[in-house]
Protein backbone atom coordinates (compact mmCIF):
# COMPACT_ATOMS: atom_id res chain seq x y z
CA UNK A 1 0.00 0.00 0.00
CA UNK A 2 2.75 2.52 0.92
CA UNK A 3 4.32 1.98 -2.51
CA UNK A 4 1.23 2.99 -4.53
CA UNK A 5 0.97 5.93 -1.98
CA UNK A 6 4.74 6.84 -3.23
CA UNK A 7 4.22 6.17 -6.88
CA UNK A 8 1.00 8.04 -6.66
CA UNK A 9 2.79 10.88 -5.26
CA UNK A 10 5.52 10.56 -7.93
CA UNK A 11 3.07 10.22 -11.02
CA UNK A 12 1.14 13.72 -9.59
CA UNK A 13 4.49 15.64 -9.03
CA UNK A 14 5.74 14.44 -12.50
CA UNK A 15 2.35 15.71 -14.07
CA UNK A 16 2.61 18.86 -12.31
CA UNK A 17 5.86 19.32 -13.67
CA UNK A 18 4.42 19.09 -17.37
CA UNK A 19 1.36 21.02 -17.09
CA UNK A 20 3.72 24.14 -15.82
CA UNK A 21 5.93 23.88 -18.78
CA UNK A 22 3.60 23.67 -21.26
CA UNK A 23 6.26 24.64 -23.94
CA UNK A 24 7.77 21.00 -23.95
CA UNK A 25 7.53 19.03 -26.59
CA UNK A 26 7.75 15.30 -26.90
CA UNK A 27 8.28 13.75 -30.41
CA UNK A 28 9.59 10.54 -31.95
CA UNK A 29 9.94 7.93 -34.77
CA UNK A 30 8.77 4.39 -34.65
CA UNK A 31 10.45 2.17 -37.96
CA UNK A 32 10.94 -1.33 -38.07
CA UNK A 33 11.99 -3.38 -41.24
CA UNK A 34 12.38 -6.87 -42.42
CA UNK A 35 15.47 -7.13 -44.26
CA UNK A 36 17.44 -9.69 -46.55
CA UNK A 37 21.26 -8.95 -47.66
CA UNK A 38 22.89 -11.69 -49.92
CA UNK A 39 26.81 -11.13 -50.80
CA UNK A 40 29.51 -13.28 -52.26
CA UNK A 41 32.14 -13.02 -49.57
CA UNK A 42 35.01 -15.42 -49.72
CA UNK A 43 36.63 -15.29 -46.51
CA UNK A 44 35.48 -18.16 -43.62
CA UNK A 45 33.54 -16.57 -40.80
CA UNK A 46 32.18 -13.44 -42.74
CA UNK A 47 28.67 -12.97 -42.96
CA UNK A 48 27.03 -13.78 -46.33
CA UNK A 49 23.56 -13.43 -46.18
CA UNK A 50 21.32 -11.98 -42.94
CA UNK A 51 17.75 -11.59 -42.68
CA UNK A 52 15.36 -10.72 -40.13
CA UNK A 53 14.23 -7.61 -38.50
CA UNK A 54 15.75 -4.60 -37.45
CA UNK A 55 15.56 -0.55 -36.67
CA UNK A 56 14.55 0.95 -39.98
CA UNK A 57 15.73 3.29 -42.05
CA UNK A 58 15.12 6.32 -40.89
CA UNK A 59 15.91 5.12 -37.27
CA UNK A 60 14.03 5.22 -34.01
CA UNK A 61 14.12 7.61 -31.46
CA UNK A 62 12.21 9.61 -28.18
CA UNK A 63 13.01 13.14 -28.10
CA UNK A 64 11.87 15.78 -25.51
CA UNK A 65 12.91 19.68 -26.72
CA UNK A 66 11.69 22.79 -25.24
CA UNK A 67 11.51 26.41 -24.89
CA UNK A 68 11.10 29.46 -22.71
CA UNK A 69 10.92 33.33 -23.62
CA UNK A 70 13.53 34.84 -21.22
CA UNK A 71 11.94 38.48 -22.43
CA UNK A 72 13.59 41.19 -24.68
CA UNK A 73 14.21 38.47 -28.00
CA UNK A 74 16.15 35.79 -25.56
CA UNK A 75 14.53 32.31 -24.99
CA UNK A 76 16.27 29.27 -23.11
CA UNK A 77 16.49 25.89 -25.19
CA UNK A 78 16.65 22.22 -24.91
CA UNK A 79 17.09 19.10 -26.25
CA UNK A 80 17.29 15.58 -25.08
CA UNK A 81 16.86 12.60 -27.74
CA UNK A 82 17.33 9.00 -27.43
CA UNK A 83 17.93 6.23 -30.08
CA UNK A 84 15.75 3.03 -29.47
CA UNK A 85 16.21 -0.40 -30.92
CA UNK A 86 12.76 -1.88 -31.54
CA UNK A 87 13.07 -4.93 -32.07
CA UNK A 88 15.28 -6.06 -29.41
CA UNK A 89 16.99 -4.36 -25.97
CA UNK A 90 20.27 -3.41 -27.47
CA UNK A 91 21.55 -0.36 -29.09
CA UNK A 92 25.07 -0.92 -29.96
CA UNK A 93 26.88 -3.32 -32.09
CA UNK A 94 29.76 -5.26 -30.38
CA UNK A 95 30.23 -6.14 -26.37
CA UNK A 96 30.90 -3.87 -23.32
CA UNK A 97 34.64 -4.72 -23.56
CA UNK A 98 34.94 -3.38 -26.91
CA UNK A 99 32.69 -0.23 -26.65
CA UNK A 100 33.31 0.64 -22.47
CA UNK A 101 29.56 0.76 -22.34
CA UNK A 102 26.52 -1.14 -20.97
CA UNK A 103 24.36 -2.55 -23.68
CA UNK A 104 20.60 -1.54 -22.74
CA UNK A 105 17.75 -0.21 -25.35
CA UNK A 106 18.73 3.61 -25.30
CA UNK A 107 21.53 6.03 -26.15
CA UNK A 108 21.77 9.72 -26.00
CA UNK A 109 21.60 10.57 -29.68
CA UNK A 110 21.45 14.28 -28.55
CA UNK A 111 21.40 16.61 -24.99
CA UNK A 112 22.39 20.04 -25.04
CA UNK A 113 21.19 23.34 -23.23
CA UNK A 114 21.12 26.81 -25.13
CA UNK A 115 20.42 30.35 -25.15
CA UNK A 116 19.04 31.99 -28.10
CA UNK A 117 18.99 35.88 -29.25
CA UNK A 118 16.73 36.91 -32.27
CA UNK A 119 19.85 39.76 -32.86
CA UNK A 120 22.62 37.11 -31.97
CA UNK A 121 21.60 33.94 -32.88
CA UNK A 122 22.33 30.55 -30.33
CA UNK A 123 24.86 29.33 -27.91
CA UNK A 124 24.22 26.30 -26.62
CA UNK A 125 26.54 23.55 -24.94
CA UNK A 126 26.46 19.41 -24.86
CA UNK A 127 25.91 16.65 -27.17
CA UNK A 128 25.06 17.73 -30.96
CA UNK A 129 24.17 16.13 -33.97
CA UNK A 130 27.56 17.08 -35.93
CA UNK A 131 27.84 19.16 -38.64
CA UNK A 132 29.11 16.19 -40.76
CA UNK A 133 25.54 14.15 -39.59
CA UNK A 134 23.33 17.21 -40.92
CA UNK A 135 24.92 17.73 -44.04
CA UNK A 136 25.07 13.83 -44.86
CA UNK A 137 21.34 13.82 -43.71
CA UNK A 138 20.48 15.99 -45.99
CA UNK A 139 22.65 14.99 -48.61
CA UNK A 140 20.07 11.95 -49.41
CA UNK A 141 16.75 11.34 -48.90
CA UNK A 142 16.44 7.70 -47.01
CA UNK A 143 19.22 5.67 -44.83
CA UNK A 144 18.81 1.23 -44.85
CA UNK A 145 20.57 0.40 -48.48
CA UNK A 146 22.03 3.76 -48.61
CA UNK A 147 25.38 4.59 -51.41
CA UNK A 148 25.98 7.59 -50.40
CA UNK A 149 26.46 7.58 -46.68
CA UNK A 150 28.75 3.61 -47.56
CA UNK A 151 30.74 5.17 -50.19
CA UNK A 152 31.19 8.00 -47.50
CA UNK A 153 32.33 5.37 -44.89
CA UNK A 154 34.29 3.48 -47.47
CA UNK A 155 36.77 6.44 -47.33
CA UNK A 156 36.34 6.62 -43.81
CA UNK A 157 34.87 10.67 -44.39
CA UNK A 158 33.75 11.87 -40.81
CA UNK A 159 30.29 12.42 -41.82
CA UNK A 160 29.52 8.81 -42.02
CA UNK A 161 31.29 7.18 -39.06
CA UNK A 162 31.03 9.82 -36.74
CA UNK A 163 27.41 11.21 -36.15
CA UNK A 164 27.40 12.78 -32.96
CA UNK A 165 29.75 15.34 -31.37
CA UNK A 166 30.07 15.24 -27.32
CA UNK A 167 31.61 17.58 -24.80
CA UNK A 168 30.83 20.00 -27.20
CA UNK A 169 29.76 23.81 -27.57
CA UNK A 170 28.17 25.06 -30.52
CA UNK A 171 27.11 28.48 -32.32
CA UNK A 172 24.26 29.34 -35.03
CA UNK A 173 23.87 32.96 -36.22
CA UNK A 174 20.77 34.06 -37.01
CA UNK A 175 19.07 32.99 -40.34
CA UNK A 176 19.44 36.33 -43.10
CA UNK A 177 17.48 35.41 -46.39
CA UNK A 178 17.41 32.04 -46.03
CA UNK A 179 21.40 31.96 -45.28
CA UNK A 180 22.94 30.46 -41.76
CA UNK A 181 25.84 29.80 -40.58
CA UNK A 182 27.01 26.94 -37.68
CA UNK A 183 29.89 26.21 -35.67
CA UNK A 184 30.98 23.53 -33.66
CA UNK A 185 34.19 22.84 -31.33
CA UNK A 186 34.90 19.80 -29.03
CA UNK A 187 37.79 18.05 -27.01
CA UNK A 188 37.62 14.78 -26.00
CA UNK A 189 37.53 15.37 -21.88
CA UNK A 190 37.77 12.03 -20.44
CA UNK A 191 41.19 10.32 -20.20
CA UNK A 192 39.60 6.90 -19.04
CA UNK A 193 39.41 4.55 -21.94
CA UNK A 194 36.39 2.50 -20.58
CA UNK A 195 34.50 5.57 -21.02
CA UNK A 196 35.45 6.10 -24.78
CA UNK A 197 32.29 5.24 -27.38
CA UNK A 198 33.44 4.40 -30.98
CA UNK A 199 30.09 6.34 -31.84
CA UNK A 200 31.41 9.22 -30.73
CA UNK A 201 33.25 11.64 -32.82
CA UNK A 202 35.45 13.24 -30.23
CA UNK A 203 36.49 10.05 -28.84
CA UNK A 204 39.18 7.73 -29.89
CA UNK A 205 39.84 4.31 -30.56
CA UNK A 206 43.10 1.93 -29.58
CA UNK A 207 44.42 1.25 -26.32
CA UNK A 208 45.86 4.84 -25.61
CA UNK A 209 43.56 7.32 -24.31
CA UNK A 210 43.67 10.62 -26.48
CA UNK A 211 42.37 14.30 -26.81
CA UNK A 212 41.22 14.65 -29.84
CA UNK A 213 40.17 18.49 -30.99
CA UNK A 214 37.52 18.43 -33.75
CA UNK A 215 36.29 22.46 -35.84
CA UNK A 216 33.77 22.12 -37.64
CA UNK A 217 32.15 24.95 -39.87
CA UNK A 218 29.05 24.52 -41.93
CA UNK A 219 26.81 27.03 -44.14
CA UNK A 220 23.26 26.75 -44.93
CA UNK A 221 21.24 28.07 -47.73
CA UNK A 222 17.65 26.80 -47.50
CA UNK A 223 15.05 29.07 -49.17
CA UNK A 224 12.14 28.59 -51.85
CA UNK A 225 13.20 25.13 -54.20
CA UNK A 226 17.05 25.31 -53.19
CA UNK A 227 18.63 23.70 -50.16
CA UNK A 228 22.78 23.55 -50.05
CA UNK A 229 25.49 23.33 -47.48
CA UNK A 230 28.82 23.79 -47.71
CA UNK A 231 31.10 21.70 -44.53
CA UNK A 232 34.59 21.75 -43.65
CA UNK A 233 36.06 19.36 -40.85
CA UNK A 234 39.49 19.76 -39.55
CA UNK A 235 40.53 17.02 -36.68
CA UNK A 236 43.67 17.82 -34.84
CA UNK A 237 46.38 14.85 -33.89
CA UNK A 238 44.99 13.77 -29.92
CA UNK A 239 47.42 16.17 -27.49
CA UNK A 240 48.44 13.26 -25.22
CA UNK A 241 48.98 9.66 -26.80
CA UNK A 242 51.92 9.25 -24.74
CA UNK A 243 54.05 8.39 -27.30
CA UNK A 244 51.99 6.20 -29.30
CA UNK A 245 52.23 6.29 -33.30
CA UNK A 246 48.46 7.83 -33.93
CA UNK A 247 45.67 5.07 -35.63
CA UNK A 248 43.98 5.50 -38.79
CA UNK A 249 41.11 7.17 -37.03
CA UNK A 250 42.97 9.25 -35.09
CA UNK A 251 45.59 10.72 -37.79
CA UNK A 252 45.02 14.91 -38.54
CA UNK A 253 42.72 15.49 -41.28
CA UNK A 254 40.97 18.17 -43.20
CA UNK A 255 37.13 17.14 -44.85
CA UNK A 256 35.12 19.58 -47.22
CA UNK A 257 31.69 18.73 -48.50
CA UNK A 258 29.35 20.60 -50.85
CA UNK A 259 25.27 19.82 -51.54
CA UNK A 260 22.39 20.89 -52.90
CA UNK A 261 18.89 20.06 -53.90
CA UNK A 262 16.55 21.83 -56.46
CA UNK A 263 12.62 20.84 -55.68
CA UNK A 264 11.49 21.17 -59.37
CA UNK A 265 7.74 20.43 -58.30
CA UNK A 266 7.24 17.17 -60.79
CA UNK A 267 10.78 15.72 -59.13
CA UNK A 268 13.50 16.97 -56.69
CA UNK A 269 17.01 16.79 -57.42
CA UNK A 270 20.30 16.61 -55.51
CA UNK A 271 24.01 16.12 -55.78
CA UNK A 272 26.81 15.58 -52.91
CA UNK A 273 30.44 16.10 -53.41
CA UNK A 274 33.08 15.44 -50.35
CA UNK A 275 36.68 15.07 -49.87
CA UNK A 276 39.08 14.23 -47.00
CA UNK A 277 42.83 14.71 -46.86
CA UNK A 278 44.73 12.95 -44.22
CA UNK A 279 48.03 15.04 -42.88
CA UNK A 280 50.31 12.05 -43.52
CA UNK A 281 49.55 9.01 -45.81
CA UNK A 282 48.29 5.57 -44.04
CA UNK A 283 49.09 2.17 -45.88
CA UNK A 284 45.83 0.38 -46.98
CA UNK A 285 45.91 -2.59 -48.30
CA UNK A 286 49.74 -2.18 -49.01
CA UNK A 287 49.43 0.84 -50.94
CA UNK A 288 49.71 4.46 -49.29
CA UNK A 289 46.24 6.28 -49.41
CA UNK A 290 46.19 10.12 -48.06
CA UNK A 291 43.46 11.37 -50.71
CA UNK A 292 39.44 9.84 -50.89
CA UNK A 293 36.79 11.51 -52.47
CA UNK A 294 33.04 10.72 -53.08
CA UNK A 295 30.40 11.94 -55.19
CA UNK A 296 27.21 10.84 -55.67
CA UNK A 297 23.21 12.18 -56.20
CA UNK A 298 19.52 11.08 -55.97
CA UNK A 299 16.41 12.07 -57.95
CA UNK A 300 12.82 11.73 -55.95
CA UNK A 301 9.51 11.71 -57.82
CA UNK A 302 5.84 11.88 -56.82
CA UNK A 303 3.62 9.86 -58.16
CA UNK A 304 0.41 11.66 -57.66
CA UNK A 305 -0.50 12.64 -53.83
CA UNK A 306 0.13 9.27 -51.93
CA UNK A 307 3.59 7.54 -53.58
CA UNK A 308 6.85 8.40 -53.62
CA UNK A 309 9.71 6.71 -55.79
CA UNK A 310 13.53 7.21 -55.31
CA UNK A 311 16.78 6.86 -57.01
CA UNK A 312 19.93 7.46 -55.08
CA UNK A 313 23.32 6.83 -56.72
CA UNK A 314 27.30 7.21 -55.42
CA UNK A 315 30.95 6.28 -55.90
CA UNK A 316 33.84 6.97 -54.35
CA UNK A 317 37.67 6.56 -54.85
CA UNK A 318 40.78 6.87 -52.72
CA UNK A 319 44.88 7.76 -54.17
CA UNK A 320 44.98 4.14 -54.97
CA UNK A 321 41.46 3.19 -56.46
CA UNK A 322 40.60 2.52 -53.09
CA UNK A 323 36.60 2.39 -53.18
CA UNK A 324 33.55 1.63 -54.40
CA UNK A 325 29.91 1.82 -56.35
CA UNK A 326 26.13 1.44 -55.02
CA UNK A 327 22.61 2.47 -56.25
CA UNK A 328 18.97 2.22 -54.54
CA UNK A 329 15.50 2.47 -55.07
CA UNK A 330 13.63 3.09 -52.81
CA UNK A 331 9.28 3.40 -53.09
CA UNK A 332 7.29 4.58 -49.91
CA UNK A 333 3.51 4.85 -49.72
CA UNK A 334 1.66 7.37 -47.21
CA UNK A 335 -1.32 6.41 -45.75
CA UNK A 336 -1.04 9.86 -43.64
CA UNK A 337 1.30 13.14 -42.95
CA UNK A 338 2.46 10.53 -40.05
CA UNK A 339 1.83 6.83 -41.30
CA UNK A 340 3.74 5.24 -44.13
CA UNK A 341 5.39 2.14 -45.76
CA UNK A 342 8.36 2.15 -47.75
CA UNK A 343 10.70 -0.76 -49.79
CA UNK A 344 13.78 -0.81 -50.58
CA UNK A 345 16.36 -2.43 -52.92
CA UNK A 346 20.08 -1.98 -53.84
CA UNK A 347 23.33 -3.33 -54.99
CA UNK A 348 26.88 -2.02 -53.90
CA UNK A 349 29.91 -3.47 -55.61
CA UNK A 350 33.96 -2.57 -53.96
CA UNK A 351 36.82 -2.19 -55.96
CA UNK A 352 39.38 -4.97 -55.44
CA UNK A 353 42.49 -2.35 -53.90
CA UNK A 354 39.85 -1.40 -51.30
CA UNK A 355 39.57 -2.56 -47.50
CA UNK A 356 36.53 -4.87 -46.49
CA UNK A 357 33.62 -2.31 -45.26
CA UNK A 358 32.29 -3.77 -41.85
CA UNK A 359 29.39 -1.51 -41.20
CA UNK A 360 26.30 -0.72 -42.93
CA UNK A 361 24.23 1.27 -41.00
CA UNK A 362 22.28 -0.40 -38.45
CA UNK A 363 23.33 -3.91 -39.99
CA UNK A 364 26.85 -4.32 -38.09
CA UNK A 365 27.28 -7.58 -39.01
CA UNK A 366 26.95 -6.87 -42.90
CA UNK A 367 30.35 -6.59 -44.33
CA UNK A 368 31.25 -6.35 -47.90
CA UNK A 369 35.26 -7.70 -48.78
CA UNK A 370 37.56 -6.09 -51.40
CA UNK A 371 36.60 -6.81 -54.77
CA UNK A 372 32.72 -8.62 -53.63
CA UNK A 373 29.46 -6.99 -54.03
CA UNK A 374 25.98 -6.86 -51.90
CA UNK A 375 22.42 -7.28 -52.74
CA UNK A 376 19.99 -6.33 -50.41
CA UNK A 377 15.89 -5.53 -49.83
CA UNK A 378 14.18 -4.08 -47.11
CA UNK A 379 10.34 -3.25 -46.25
CA UNK A 380 8.93 -1.39 -43.47
CA UNK A 381 6.35 0.56 -41.56
CA UNK A 382 7.02 3.94 -40.75
CA UNK A 383 5.11 6.00 -37.97
CA UNK A 384 6.23 9.67 -36.72
CA UNK A 385 4.52 11.47 -33.62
Amino acid sequence: MQKKVIALAVAALASGAAMAQSNITVYGIADVVGTSFNTNNAVAGNLKNQRGFDDGAVGSRIGFKGLEDLGGGLKAEFNYELGIAPTNNINQVGTTAATGATLNNLNTRTAWVGLTSNDFGQIAMGRFHALGWVFQANSRPWGGIDPIRTMTNVQGISSNTSDRISNAIQYTTPTYAGFKVTGQYSADARANTSEQNTNDQTYVGGTTAGRQQIYLLGANYDQGPISAMALYRHVAVPSDLGGVAPTAAQRAKQEYGLRGAYDFGVAKVGAVYQRQQLKDAITVNGADYKVGYMYGGFVTVPFGAKFLATLEAAKSKGDQSQGGYGYMVNGQYLFSKRTSVYAQAGYMKMNQENAAVTQLGSYGSTGIEAGKRLTGFMAGILHTF
